[in-house]
């Protein structure tokens, strides 16, 4: 979606450029000039849009957040698959919502494939209503600060900064 708007600006501006044209306001190598700046934009833009790291669907609308411990520091494959734990909180909250979003949107990346590690026991469970959208495992306050976010169907890892989500 905003890789669209963002198209549509351009649009907005190359039309514009091309009125100014008509005008004669310019000369004819200024406007070649700003033609291919433009379309050195677009195509960046379009590049960018397409390195984005969403990890939902752009018309998904997260609408809680919920925080599960599981009773052993490392949960078996099953009770992690059954989400066999106590949720210990939940966030409504839009802003909040947003900003865990947004920073494992940002999260460095690592991919899991090769490493042996163990079940987080915490699980992070991102619904919109009542549907379970997204479900990663959730390792708080690693080293130096930093969270990080275990995604076992894209085999991968998020580290990001501290984000506090559970209280000690």
């Amino acid at each position: 979606m905003k890789n669209i708007e963002l198209l549509r600006q351009l649009l907005f501006f190359i039309q514009l450029t091309v009125q100014v044209e008509e005008f004669n306001m310019f000369s004819r190598e200024r406007f070649v000039i700003i033609k291919n700046n433009l379309l050195l934009l677009s195509l960046l833009a379009l590049f960018l849009g397409g390195c984005s790291n969403s990890i939902f669907e752009n018309d998904t609308t997260i609408t809680s957040i919920e925080i599960l411990k599981f009773a052993s520091t490392s949960p078996s494959p099953e009770e992690y698959r059954g989400q066999e734990g106590e949720v210990i909180s939940v966030i409504k909250s839009k802003e909040e919502i947003k900003r865990l979003i947004n920073s494992i949107e940002r999260a460095e990346q690592e991919s899991t494939e090769s490493m042996n590690i163990a079940l987080p026991n915490h699980l992070i469970i991102f619904k919109e209503n009542e549907n379970v959208i997204l479900t990663l495992g959730y390792y708080p306050n690693i080293s130096n600060e930093k969270d990080e976010f275990l995604d076992l169907n894209k085999d991968k890892i998020y580290i990001t900064n501290a984000l506090n989500l559970i209280q000690k």
